[in-house]
């Protein structure tokens, strides 16, 4: 949102302080520094939108769409003013039944009407300077879930579908859940775009949720889904290359099945393709069967899907997961053994499994879920790990900046192991 998404309650707070939630009888953040929710019912705001939009050129755009940024801070939509409340639906039965109840949306007030309203209170006062704009929002956090008070919006309302928790693996409820919130927001008349976080998830385990995030791609497709925006994406290349691989092939062929894609992914492995194929499967079926405990683990661990990964990667995967693993891959590689460049590629499976395994033994030792945690008892095995990054981080098996973001946040690492400001180009 325009007046809200750059620190603007110091620009605008002590004029308007209207324009800001109203919390526990007080406007604007809760503390200082905090991140807040505007009060989207109100008026002024909507036209200081607006305002911000003509004045950067929008009215005069003529030539196609012209957009309005309504996005929200990234933050649940918190105002508790009269005029807000007025404007939510009633609360559905399950608002809470797939959230855990350590998400932050879990018991939250839903607000998705309000945030309907507001984009189309923006979308026609912005009509009246310009018949092409468009206004953006989100479907995100507490106003995730499609509305329930029968709000109609249009095809000049622009809403990015950001599913808050929806973690792969779901059950089957859960999974049809979601579709269902998609449907929704279609119902309304807005056009929707997928703006998911899943590919966030995993650090860099061998976690393979292809079928599933195909099925999901597919089903927003059939809906009217116009288009896409994925910025969460890990570069795990070597784990979880079927999942990658249809993400980026669901965008041009969203008709084909998923394993007929699959089967020019595992085609690239030439005599090792079937052995590989069975590889993925493997990791695929482990992830699938497993959904209770990869949920209980993160509940338990209180880590989080994307940002500390890896304090509870030891328990998603133990050690013993990986035998069967190495050998499936040993007979990849008996298979590509007279193919020099299909046995390097399965050679750049097997250091992503390697690097896989290395991080969840170190994982045991220095996860910060464990008190009994020390730099000294994980030090050598720490070493290990980035000695193994430090000869293999030029092959581009993973994206090792963004695993050693996770660990920071994850393990109890002595200073001597963060790199030089400028390390890093």
């Amino acid at each position: 949102m325009l007046v809200c998404s750059f620190g603007e309650s110091d620009k605008y707070g002590e004029e308007h302080p209207e324009w800001f939630q109203l919390v526990k009888g007080r406007r604007g953040p809760e503390k200082a520094g905090a991140r807040f929710s505007m009060c989207v019912s109100n008026p002024g705001l909507h036209a200081q939108i607006v305002k911000l939009w003509r004045d950067r050129g929008g009215a005069a755009k003529r030539d196609g769409p012209c957009f309005v940024n309504a996005v929200e801070n990234d933050v649940p939509g918190q105002c508790e003013c009269e005029n807000c409340r007025a404007w939510d639906g009633p609360t559905p039965p399950d608002v809470n039944k797939f959230y855990a109840p350590n998400f932050k949306v879990y018991g939250a007030r839903f607000v998705s009407d309000r945030y309907a309203r507001f984009l189309l209170a923006v979308q026609q006062l912005a009509a009246k300077e310009n018949p092409n704009a468009v206004v953006v929002g989100y479907a995100y956090l507490n106003y995730f879930q499609a509305p329930t008070s029968g709000v109609k919006l249009n095809d000049h309302i622009l809403i990015g579908l950001c599913p808050s928790a929806g973690w792969y693996p779901r059950n089957d409820d859960e999974h049809a859940w979601y579709k269902a919130q998609w449907a929704g927001w279609s119902s309304t008349g807005a056009r929707v775009f997928f703006r998911p976080n899943y590919f966030l998830d995993g650090y860099s385990m061998p976690f393979n949720f292809a079928h599933q995030f195909a099925d999901d791609f597919q089903s927003v497709v059939r809906a009217g889904m116009v288009a896409t925006d994925f910025d969460a994406l890990t570069g795990q290349w070597s784990t979880e290359g079927p999942s990658l691989y249809l993400l980026m092939r669901l965008h041009t062929q969203p008709d084909a099945t998923a394993d007929d894609l699959l089967a020019d992914y595992y085609s690239g492995f030439g005599p090792a393709g079937a052995q590989v194929k069975a590889y993925f499967d493997y990791w695929e079926n482990y992830t699938m069967k497993n959904r209770q405990t990869i949920t209980d683990v993160f509940f338990d661990r209180v880590a989080i899907r994307w940002r500390t990964w890896a304090k509870a990667a030891h328990r998603v995967f133990p050690p013993e997961t990986f035998a069967p693993a190495e050998a499936l891959l040993a007979k990849a590689a008996a298979a590509a053994m007279h193919d020099p460049e299909v046995r390097a590629r399965v050679a750049f499976l097997e250091t992503g499994l390697a690097h896989a395994k290395l991080c969840v033994e170190t994982a045991s030792l220095l996860t910060l879920a464990d008190p009994s945690s020390t730099v000294e008892r994980g030090r050598d095995k720490l070493a290990e790990l980035l000695a193994f990054r430090r000869k293999h981080e030029r092959e581009w098996f993973a994206n090792l900046n963004h695993d050693a973001w996770v660990e920071d946040l994850s393990w109890k690492l002595a200073t001597e192991t963060r790199q030089p400001a400028d390390y890093y180009p």
